[in-house]
């Protein structure tokens, strides 16, 4: 059994002051506003200047998967065997960035699950 949970939250939205330049306007500093409604961004990167406004979802994020194996074999004559492998594959997405251990671990098992059933049959040929 394989868990993994991650999250991501992004802050200071910002871009390139000029072309082939390393410096950074700042959304909300020097004039500039950014505000946050439900899971929407509006910036206007000039305040009341002649840019316009536009719109920049939440990119913030939490990932959760779980992946659980099991194989079972058996070998009814030397060489020849039977085997049978079960995967499950549970994973989501939610966008709020924010990790909280006890939900997300809870959050798991909540994904609807992808099931896998794998058969082979070998057999040695012999004389």
């Amino acid at each position: 059994m394989r868990p993994f949970i991650s999250s991501g939250d992004f802050e200071n939205y910002k871009e390139f002051s000029s072309p082939e330049d390393l410096e950074f306007a700042v959304y909300g500093e020097g004039g500039s506003t950014i505000e946050k409604v439900d899971n929407l961004y509006t910036v206007d990167p000039d305040g009341g200047g002649p840019a316009s406004s536009f719109a920049i979802g939440d990119r913030g994020f939490n990932y959760r998967s779980i992946q659980t194996n099991a194989v079972f074999r058996w070998e009814y004559r030397p060489g020849s065997a039977l085997y049978l492998v079960w995967q499950q594959d549970r994973s989501a997405m939610i966008n709020n960035g924010d990790l909280r251990f006890q939900r997300d671990i809870n959050g798991l098992f909540e994904a609807k699950p992808t099931n896998v059933l794998m058969v082979k049959f070998s057999y040695w040929l012999s004389k």
